[in-house]
C-alpha cells in the first residue's frame, strides 16, 4: 500500500477526533466558567462588594484616551 493512501485513508478520521478533542476542550472550559458564576458565595466583608467571576473587556476605543 502507497504512503498517499494511507495517509488519505486517515486523514478524515483523525480531523474528526481532533475537532473533537478541541471541541470538547472548550466545552468543558465553559461549563466550569458558567458553574463559578452560579457558584454560593459567602458574603464579602463590610465595606466591600462581591464581583462575580466571569471575563471582561479592559481597555478604551476612544482615540483621546491615556496609553494606560
Amino acid at each position: 500500500m502507497k504512503l498517499g493512501s494511507c495517509l488519505a485513508r486517515f486523514s478524515l478520521p483523525a480531523s474528526l477526533l481532533l475537532l473533537l478533542a478541541w471541541g470538547g476542550v472548550h466545552l468543558r472550559d465553559k461549563v466550569y466558567r458558567e458553574s463559578l458564576r452560579f457558584q454560593d458565595y459567602e458574603p464579602p466583608p463590610p465595606g466591600m462588594v462581591l464581583v462575580a467571576a466571569g471575563e471582561f473587556w479592559m481597555g478604551s476605543d476612544d482615540p483621546n484616551a491615556e496609553a494606560d
